[in-house]
């Protein structure tokens, strides 16, 4: 089944993030370094898996996929988020372990495969630009969390872990060496996670660029009305994270959520099915959609099902939709008595003739 990015200014993605919207299943991650049918799953510790009915093919404007839950369900919608990165990849020898690296400094991301040495290292990454993210996860053996640097924790002596809710976790240099990332490398402790002796790594790494991509921090105010983050530009992808608290990574995007309010979330560490994250009150809540409500408890799409009252229990208050309006013509006669008579004439009747 081949997905094209209809609508959309097409490329040949080097990256690919899969999840069905509609159910609980995994998210489904894949990459061209690794090689097609090569899934990792952020949500859990498994090890890489080869799904030969996952995505099997990168195409020009696209990727085909197979018959595997995770992307292609029958009935069942999706969203992939892509990247365009450099490709296969080509040998970088910067860091003082060689990695395999696609890159594309224009859009500020690449993806690379190392192999770890269980001693402090570096590792090359092909920007040419500072990462101000980077991902690092075990392929094999695997078992272990998915390694977060971010620009926004406190220091590099902090990790996040993708595939869970977790705060960030520190100070430790068995992470990033707590040494921050420059413009040819990024640092690895001697956390099993991220430089186990002869295990196989894969890293994304994501740069600010002007224009098309912002990471960063701010702090809440527990607030409807809650801070403005400036980007620069209109941001097509958000993931949100919060760094002190046990809080999921939850995904926004434009394609799901054409106009604001932007509430339908999809979660890295979780494979539940879309949610709608707002207040119900004076709010539409679409049919088929489950929302979380303001005392952050979720609520199943099928809640339509729910009776009057089991509705107004939670909050939600059915509008009926008024009629469409009467597109009919209508011609108008006056009696002898003075009273009006009209009659309904289709649209296609314009031109007929009272007699």
């Amino acid at each position: 089944n081949a997905i094209s990015q209809a609508g959309n200014s097409t490329f040949q993605p080097d990256f690919a993030w899969m999840k069905s919207r509609s159910a609980a299943t995994d998210n489904a991650l894949y990459d061209a370094v690794r090689g097609t049918t090569k899934e990792l799953i952020s949500n859990t510790a498994a090890s890489e898996s080869t799904l030969t009915e996952g995505l099997t093919t990168f195409g020009t404007a696209g990727f085909t996929v197979g018959s595997d839950a995770a992307v292609n369900t029958n009935t069942s919608t999706y969203v992939a988020w892509q990247w365009k990165a450099g490709g296969a990849g080509s040998s970088n020898t910067d860091g003082s372990i060689t990695s395999t690296v696609s890159a594309n400094p224009t859009a500020g991301c690449s993806i690379l495969t190392y192999t770890g040495t269980g001693v402090a290292a570096t590792i090359g990454h092909g920007l040419g630009l500072t990462p101000k993210m980077v991902i690092v996860r075990e392929r094999s053996p695997g078992g272990d969390d998915w390694y977060v640097y971010h620009v926004g924790l406190t220091s590099a002596s902090y990790s996040l872990f993708l595939n869970t809710a977790a705060a960030r976790s520190g100070p430790s240099a068995a992470y990033w060496n707590s040494t921050a990332p420059t413009s040819s490398v990024f640092s690895l402790g001697t956390s099993v996670g991220v430089n186990q002796n002869t295990a196989t790594y894969v890293a994304y790494c994501f740069a600010d660029v002007e224009g098309f991509s912002k990471f960063g921090k701010y702090t809440g105010n527990g607030s409807a009305n809650g801070p403005m983050v400036n980007c620069g530009f209109l941001p097509a992808f958000v993931m949100v994270k919060a760094v002190s608290t046990g809080n999921g990574w939850n995904i926004v995007d434009t394609k799901r959520d054409t106009y604001n309010p932007v509430s339908a979330q999809l979660a890295a560490n979780g494979a539940d099915a879309e949610m709608w994250k707002h207040t119900p009150t004076n709010t539409n809540v679409r049919p088929g959609k489950g929302w979380i409500d303001e005392q952050g408890t979720q609520h199943p799409g099928n809640w339509y099902i729910w009776s009057v009252q089991e509705k107004a229990d939670h909050g939600l208050v059915e509008i009926v939709e008024e009629s469409p309006p009467d597109s009919r013509l209508y011609w108008w006669s006056q009696n002898n008595d003075g009273t009006i008579t009209s009659t309904a004439k289709a649209v296609e009747d314009v031109n007929e003739v009272d007699e």
